[in-house]
């Protein structure tokens, strides 16, 4: 009979776009392979690379056999696991400012999220979940964030000119009191 096959990966788990080298080991060198990824993806290499784009439990099969022969199959539950990447959500209490210096506190709402990387356009960071920044000049800027969850996933977001700040216009004029009367011209 034929040797089960027998395979290896060069990682089991990873962030939603992981990039998976799988290596047949399979004794008497069979020559036709058939991969099953569990995402609707299959190869017939006899070494596929496969990238897994979305989270889940994936369990992969091989089959493996010599051509016009049988062909024996391993089946490896949830050999690969693919965690999400965090969905990046913030706010802040105001994106609109008249005067400077201008303060603006900005809220983190990202699910799961552990750490942080703002960028608040003006040159200044945190990194803090909850941050607060002052702006020294009027303009807009584009606000970033990088977050990194849990499983040691990342994802950023940046938002084009989501701060504008301007000066109230000063308006400079004088008056003095005309009179006229009625008729008169001015």
């Amino acid at each position: 009979g034929a040797s089960p096959p027998i395979f290896s990966v060069n990682t089991n788990s990873g962030c939603e776009g992981l990039i998976v080298s799988f290596l047949d080991m399979t004794p008497n060198n069979p020559n036709t392979f058939l991969w099953d990824f569990g995402d609707g993806e299959t190869s017939n290499l006899q070494n596929p690379t496969h990238v897994f784009d979305s989270a889940g439990i994936y369990d992969i099969t091989l089959k493996a056999g010599f051509s016009n022969q049988c062909e024996t199959m391993i089946f490896s539950p949830s050999e690969i696991e693919v965690f999400s990447k965090p969905i990046i959500s913030f706010s802040s209490d105001t994106n609109t400012g008249c005067s400077i210096p201008f303060d603006v506190s900005f809220s983190d709402n990202t699910l799961d999220a552990s750490s942080w990387i703002w960028d608040f356009g003006d040159g200044n960071l945190s990194y803090t979940q909850n941050p607060s920044n002052t702006y020294h000049n009027v303009g807009e800027f584009d606000i970033s964030l990088f977050v990194t969850n849990s499983k040691g996933c990342t994802a950023d977001s940046i938002i084009p000119n989501y701060m504008k700040i301007d000066k109230f216009p000063v308006v400079n004029f004088n008056a003095t009191p005309i009179v006229s009367c009625a008729g008169e011209n001015i």
